[in-house]
């Protein structure tokens, strides 16, 4: 019995020694965050556009809409887009209706299709909003920019980000008078990109060769990059 006992006190020593050592190793660290930020400037342009009307029924709605919208692709061809570049991303037909004093009067049907354009060369936005336009489109809904290389961009970010939280480790350790030893852990928060929404302007940017009668400035997308490092303290 006194064995057992003497057992289990010996375990029990043994265990609180390494949580006591594990939590002295824990205490000897230090925890910093960085971020790192990274401009590019964007290679590629979304367009999404389309046509829309209304007609007393649905199926003059719809044929308008369809003729209509078959103009503006036949358009586009002559730019020349790639018919891969183009595809149908909404297509819509519904009553439309108008309330006056708590009655409901049906008005008529209306007809949607929208699609949207890759456009992997930037001076082409300016033409291919105008092209379309002039052939009936009547809604550019929205106009974005991304970029290809998206990995390269936010492994640049995250390097930068680890290059800042070392910098602040090694400031805070020797403002605490100890010294940086080897890292610990690593932890990426976020890698986003910033992708910013078209602007149209007031006047033409021909300077910035984007060409076209709609002036576009595409402005510089931003990856932003954070991460969490544990470094050694001795």
């Amino acid at each position: 019995m006194k064995k057992i006992l003497l057992l289990c006190c010996l375990l029990m020593t043994i265990t609180f020694s390494a949580t006591a050592a594990q939590n002295t190793a824990e205490e000897r660290t230090i925890i910093v965050s960085g971020s790192g930020l990274v401009k590019a400037s964007p290679d590629v342009a979304y367009v999404n556009l389309g046509v829309s009307d209304e007609k007393r029924s649905a199926k003059e709605a719809q044929t308008s809409v369809n003729q209509t919208m078959n103009l503006v692709l036949a358009a586009l061809d002559k730019i020349p887009i790639a018919k891969e570049k183009i595809k149908t991303t909404r297509i819509n037909l519904s009553p439309r209706y108008e309330y006056n004093s708590g009655k409901r009067n049906f008005k008529g049907f209306t007809a949607s299709n929208e699609i949207k354009i890759t456009l992997d060369n930037l001076s082409l936005i300016g033409k291919c909003i105008d092209t379309s336009l002039n052939a009936g489109a009547n809604d550019i809904n929205y106009l974005s920019f991304g970029i290809k290389e998206q990995d390269t961009l936010k492994n640049e970010a995250l390097r930068k980000a680890f290059g800042k939280a070392q910098d602040k480790a090694k400031s805070l350790a020797k403002a605490a008078g100890v010294k940086l030893g080897k890292l610990i852990t690593i932890q990426e928060s976020s890698a986003d990109l910033v992708i910013p929404r078209g602007r149209m302007l007031a006047q033409k940017v021909a300077d910035e060769g984007l060409g076209g009668g709609t002036p576009v400035a595409p402005g510089e997308i931003e990856v932003h990059g954070n991460l969490t490092a544990v470094f050694e303290i001795r």
